[in-house]
């Protein structure tokens, strides 16, 4: 019998061997007593320890995340906005001839993200940021573009395009740090880079001001 090693493992024992040895006699079984005696023999394994709990918690945690080692953008498949997704691990910026590779699994369900939209009709792009998630972002944009705002840089380009609409790709996913710390800030800043790299703010790019703010603030925190 395999019993496993705790504090009322002997009590545990002494009741088996009273109940069963009294009830069976294997001794005195014709066909058994060159096999058995009349005491039962018990193997210990070692109990848990929290060792053995926490490493098969991150087993399965790995495993969970292994549906999610796929890199990219997906649609989640329980929205309207999944339509507006370019689906993919890549897009080609023809307008800077540049392929923008997304190195993680995203969604619209993404928060922290920093966007490009892409013009249908032609080589415009826009560069954007959300702390919500990018369903929320992309409801914002079509609002303002049905609603006609004039600040809404989107909208600013169908006014001058002919354009069937707008195609989203996440550029990057910005991990908020579990201890705290400035991640909106950061947000900005990484936008900002996006920006600067892609030369967003030169035509075809439609972003007509590029903050520094995130800088200065990101420098004053020593961070």
């Amino acid at each position: 019998m395999v019993c496993q090693i705790s504090a009322k493992l002997f009590s545990i024992v002494n009741i088996i061997n009273s109940q069963c040895c009294a009830k069976y006699n294997f001794s005195k079984i014709s066909d058994l007593r060159y096999i058995f005696d009349n005491e039962l023999t018990y193997t210990y394994r070692k109990g848990n320890t929290i060792k053995n709990i926490l490493e098969r918690g991150l087993n399965r945690g790995s495993t969970q995340n292994s549906k999610k080692e796929k890199k990219g953008l997906y649609k989640c498949g329980s929205c309207s906005y999944c339509s507006f997704l370019s689906v993919g691990d890549h897009i080609y910026l023809q307008a800077r001839r540049k392929k923008l590779t997304l190195n993680t699994y995203a969604n619209c369900n993404m928060k922290g993200i920093i966007y490009i939209a892409t013009c249908k009709e032609c080589e415009s792009f826009y560069i954007g940021k959300s702390e919500r998630k990018l369903k929320q972002r992309i409801y914002e944009h079509l609002y303002e573009i049905k609603t006609k705002n004039e600040r809404n840089a989107l909208y600013k380009h169908t006014t001058k395009c002919k354009t069937l609409g707008f195609q989203f790709f996440i550029l990057e996913v910005v991990a908020m740090n579990p201890r705290g710390g400035m991640w909106e800030t950061l947000v900005e800043y990484r936008e900002l880079y996006w920006q600067l790299v892609l030369d967003s703010g030169k035509n075809p790019g439609l972003n007509e001001m590029l903050s520094l703010a995130p800088v200065l603030k990101l420098r004053s925190a020593k961070l």
